[in-house]
């Protein structure tokens, strides 16, 4: 079954427009599904038949560390889990951009890509800074060898907690496309969203 779990990559693909404050779990009904190294990766039912995931984080880093992170999208194959290739596809302002996503499935599953509208918001009166990404499946032609996602979109809700550490929440909503039964999409979720938070730590800190 080991052949499967990369498929939860799909659930942190760029990293990301519900605009979700940084909330009380338990008024949400989240299931908590892993938690450890400050990372918690959470789980409720949605109107479509797969979950919508939320990862919780405590990291040491900085605000503006993050956002290099994330503009460099070219860099994604690094950290974010399975994914085979990222690109800028347009760069309209640094803080506005769409790049495009191929996410390695097993065999024989086809790979899926899409192309990733991204917007770093200015910081709330209240200091909280916002990432959205949604995906943008007509932004360019598809590819037989891959299947297109047509759903996908997620929200960063980012705080300073003091010098040197952050607070993340991150909600994602995902629609793999395809045939892939959504047991399978579920079970393994978490895996992928905590995996890139730990690699995401470990480049916080570089």
């Amino acid at each position: 079954m080991n052949k499967f779990i990369k498929f939860s990559a799909l659930v942190l693909l760029s990293t990301i427009p519900h605009c979700y404050p940084i909330a009380v779990y338990s008024q949400d009904r989240w299931e908590l599904k892993k938690s450890g190294n400050g990372i918690s990766v959470y789980q409720k039912d949605s109107e479509s038949k797969f979950k919508t995931v939320k990862v919780h984080a405590v990291l040491n880093g900085n605000k503006a560390k993050l956002v290099k992170i994330l503009q460099a999208v070219e860099r994604n194959p690094d950290w974010v889990y399975a994914t085979k290739r990222s690109y800028l596809v347009e760069k309209f302002t640094d803080s506005n951009l769409i790049y495009y996503a191929e996410t390695a499935l097993p065999w024989p599953m086809k790979n899926r890509d899409q192309p990733i509208h991204m917007i770093i918001y200015p910081e709330s009166a209240d200091s909280i800074l916002t990432i959205t990404t949604i995906g943008e499946p007509g932004r360019l032609p598809e590819n037989r060898s891959q299947v297109r996602i047509q759903t996908f979109s997620g929200t960063w809700k980012v705080k300073t907690l003091n010098p040197g550490q952050i607070e993340i929440d991150y909600i994602l909503n995902v629609d793999p496309s395809g045939s892939v039964p959504a047991w399978l999409v579920n079970m393994f979720v978490t895996k992928g969203p905590y995996e890139t938070f730990s690699k995401l730590a470990v480049k916080l800190k570089e």
